[in-house]
């Protein structure tokens, strides 16, 4: 199982032929394979770590800039998985969730529809018969103050009649 790629840290599923291009983890293990590889030999941090280690800057760095690229594959990989754990888990409660409401209102919703039924029309025979009793106020007091306006009316007539009869006449003025 080696790819072709010198590249020990090429993304699984990227850059791979064979069996490392159909199966990431595969090429998950591949990847971290060649990574220590390079470590393991006379040069690397095999047996000798502790007794005598690279006096050589270059390669520590190189080993340094290797593994901290292990570290943040690793580290991103420990980021999608824990993403992908809340994900479900809150795909979990709110499953859990709307089928406690669901399960809550159901037998209330049948309550609400059973009695909406019979009190459609006792709430539209309400509504009716206050609608007639208004109307029948309204034409009530109509019908009485037209009586009392037909009163005024006559008693106007009169009072104006008087009072044109009790006019002075105007005075002329002198030129």
């Amino acid at each position: 199982m080696t790819a072709s790629s010198s590249n020990p840290f090429v993304l699984p599923g990227l850059g791979q032929t064979g069996d490392m291009a159909n199966n990431p983890l595969f090429a998950s293990m591949e990847m971290m394979r060649k990574a220590f590889a390079g470590l393991a030999g006379p040069a690397g941090m095999g047996a000798g770590v502790g007794i005598a280690p690279s006096m050589n800057p270059e390669e520590l760095e190189r080993k340094i800039a290797e593994l901290k690229s292990v570290e943040n594959w690793l580290k991103l990989n420990l980021s999608m998985l824990s993403s992908t754990i809340q994900g479900m888990e809150v795909q979990l409660a709110t499953i859990v969730t709307l089928k406690s409401f669901v399960a809550a209102a159901t037998p209330a919703a049948q309550e609400a529809t059973a009695t909406a039924s019979s009190e459609v029309p006792a709430a539209a025979q309400a509504w009716w018969n206050m609608l007639t009793q208004q109307f029948s106020q309204v034409a009530a007091a109509t019908a009485a103050s037209m009586g009392s306006v037909k009163e005024t009316a006559t008693t106007d007539k009169k009072a104006t009649a008087t009072k044109k009869a009790t006019k002075r006449p105007a005075r002329k003025t002198s030129t």
